[in-house]
């Protein structure tokens, strides 16, 4: 019985990956990715380098999904026997490829390194199977098909799944599932109300509708998730409404979205040339992380660049002591303790743009982690729309 088509299992190998050493990122990243392609993505799975496990791993995955992706257990080690399994799984015998050494010992020396006799554990690969060039690496993927199994091997490091990835697999899936087949996953991001408020209020929205609904909460935020068919997207558009709106008093965003991007925009486009200034006495450096790790993901630019001061201190000063403190032409935002929580100061070349005092949802303590990204997610909200 062949498996259903357009689905995808993924196998992470390694026992550094089971027992908790490092975070299965490559798996993430692949479900995302074929998800966004169409792909009904029906498994991970994460087995120890034991050669039994991974060889019982593969065939129960091939007969799941259609197509499998298997990261880890390329590379020169002794304990790197991936493809031994999965030839066997694909009746096929390994084949040295000469070209694969060749550029092995090219990039090693480019690197400085001198090649060895193990490096060549790298450059075997099952009869048959269509070589996957890793750009970034020295342990080349692979591709296996058998029928309407396939198997795409990549190496465990995230750079190179990624690299191999975009260089050699995403055009070949790119459009197997007809856009009018797929599912589209829209998000709304609610913050201020728990869990099972919110699902009362998307299940009501929602009821009758026909289509998957899930949740999930992350603090601070409560993510209402539906799945759209795209062939019957503007049916379905009038409970997508009635979900907007009785959803928008606790509304930050949809979808991709980031608080954070918002306010790095509205810095932004506050032109000028001058130095804006975030004052942080709530959130104890959560809200500096938050905008390095955007910045890091929007563009490489450091924050003396982006002509940004952020400066955190103490977590007890009250919002009228940080007021009283000299400020520059540009933006400035100020977090500090008021009567029963926090208030939120915005204010751009002198003129006050906002004032809001924030209290934390139920009853968390001020300097409880839940409290403290509870108000690093509100301020960045208030002050992006402020300052827009």
């Amino acid at each position: 019985m062949s498996p259903p088509r357009a689905t995808v299992s993924i196998l992470a190998v390694g026992t550094e990956v089971v027992e908790g050493q490092i975070l299965d990122r490559n798996s993430a990243w692949l479900a995302r990715e074929c998800s966004r392609m169409g792909f009904a993505v029906v498994g991970h799975r994460c087995v120890p380098d034991d050669r039994a496990m991974i060889r019982r791993a593969i065939d129960e995955l091939r007969r799941e999904s259609s197509i499998v992706f298997v990261s880890g257990g390329l590379g020169p080690t002794s304990d790197d026997f991936t493809r031994e399994l999965i030839a066997e799984a694909f009746e096929a015998r390994l084949e040295f490829h000469e070209d694969a050494w060749r550029e092995v010992k090219a990039k090693l020396a480019a690197r400085g390194i001198e090649s060895r006799e193990s490096q060549k554990r790298q450059c075997w690969f099952p009869g048959g199977a269509q070589v996957l060039p890793n750009p970034v690496g020295t342990a080349n993927g692979f591709r296996l098909q058998s029928g309407e199994s396939r198997l795409f091997a990549l190496p465990g490091p995230p750079s190179e799944v990624t690299a191999v990835f975009e260089s050699s697999v995403r055009q070949e899936l790119e459009g197997e599932v007809p856009p009018d087949q797929r599912l589209e996953l829209r998000i709304w991001r609610c913050l201020g109300r728990g869990e099972s408020e919110i699902a009362e209020i998307a299940e009501a929205a929602l009821q009758g509708a026909g289509m998957t609904i899930g949740y999930r909460a992350h603090m601070p935020y409560v993510e209402v998730k539906v799945w759209v068919p795209r062939a019957t997207r503007a049916a379905k558009q009038p409970w997508l409404d009635a979900l907007e709106t009785g959803l928008a008093p606790w509304l930050v965003n949809h979808d991709d979205e980031d608080v954070i991007d918002a306010l790095l925009d509205a810095l932004a486009g506050g032109g000028g040339g001058a130095r804006d200034e975030i004052v942080d006495a709530a959130t104890g450096g959560l809200l500096a992380t938050r905008i390095c790790e955007r910045l890091h993901v929007r563009r490489p630019t450091p924050l003396h660049e982006f002509m940004l001061d952020v400066r955190t201190v103490w977590p007890s000063d009250r919002i009228e002591s940080l007021e009283g403190q000299p400020s520059g032409a540009g933006a400035r935002i100020l977090l500090g303790l008021s009567t029963d929580g926090w208030t939120v100061v915005v204010d751009r070349g002198g003129q006050e743009r906002a004032r809001v005092e924030v209290r934390p949802p139920y009853s968390y303590r001020l300097e409880s982690e839940r409290a403290r990204r509870f108000i690093c997610e509100k301020a960045g909200r208030i002050a992006g729309l402020a300052l827009q």
